[in-house]
């Protein structure tokens, strides 16, 4: 099992427990190692980590977006990408409103 599938794993336990702040860290953590393709698959998990809390996590949802893009800009093709940004943008969100993964 390659160490994205075990933070992946790890991150789907932590979820089942509704316990998001472990899933964050193990995100973090993991995200500090990664290599930069497996980066961009950690930014997606962590935007729509942020999502579950609708409007609360619509500025540090779309600033892991855009940390996803600026690894990779093809991610923008990806359908997780584009339904968490629709997400966002039906909350009245803009692009930009962050940059930073958290």
């Amino acid at each position: 099992m390659s160490k994205l599938s075990a933070t992946l794993e790890a991150l789907n336990l932590a979820l089942e427990r509704e316990d998001f702040e472990a899933g964050f860290a193990l995100l973090e953590t993991a995200f500090g190692s990664a290599a930069p393709n497996d980066k961009v698959t950690l930014a997606l998990h962590s935007a729509h980590l942020h999502s579950l809390y609708a409007d609360g996590g619509v500025e540090d949802g779309l600033g892991a977006l855009g940390l996803a893009r600026s690894l990779d800009f093809l991610v923008e093709q990806n359908p997780l990408y584009r339904a968490l940004e629709a997400e966002f943008q039906a909350y009245g969100a803009r692009e930009g409103d962050s940059n930073a993964m958290k």
